[in-house]
């Protein structure tokens, strides 16, 4: 049965092989945690898929809803700027699609108090 609905975890991207290794075991963890969704992975440069791709399998495969989660951690220019013309040019491509972006992993508060409690642990 296809899925319907997806996430998409979407990184900055590196030249380097082994940058991607926690996203993909990111990925892992959360397909694990929810097996009724399609999670993928998705990169704004220098590594693939680019989120274009990404949408457009997801598409392809019957996805007609995606949430793109930014990992991201702070506000920078890719997310004032760049990430928010990428996906104006990518829902104008998919006009059928519901794609919503996420705020950035680093602005959920979650995510500042997990940081806090790795931080003090490894002091400890």
């Amino acid at each position: 049965m296809p899925q319907h609905s997806a996430l998409v975890l979407f990184a900055h991207g590196s030249r380097d092989p082994e940058w991607v290794r926690p996203f993909e075991a990111l990925r892992e963890s959360v397909r694990l945690q929810a097996p009724d969704i399609a999670i993928e992975l998705a990169y704004l440069e220098a590594t693939a898929p680019d989120l274009n791709l990404c949408v457009r399998t997801l598409a392809a495969g019957g996805v007609t809803a995606i949430k793109v989660l930014p990992l991201f951690l702070a506000l920078g220019k890719h997310l004032r700027t760049d990430i928010p013309e990428l996906a104006a040019r990518i829902q104008l491509d998919y006009p059928d699609l519901r794609i919503e972006f996420l705020p950035a992993l680093g602005q959920a508060p979650e995510f500042a108090a997990a940081l806090g409690a790795i931080a003090l642990r490894v002091t400890r």
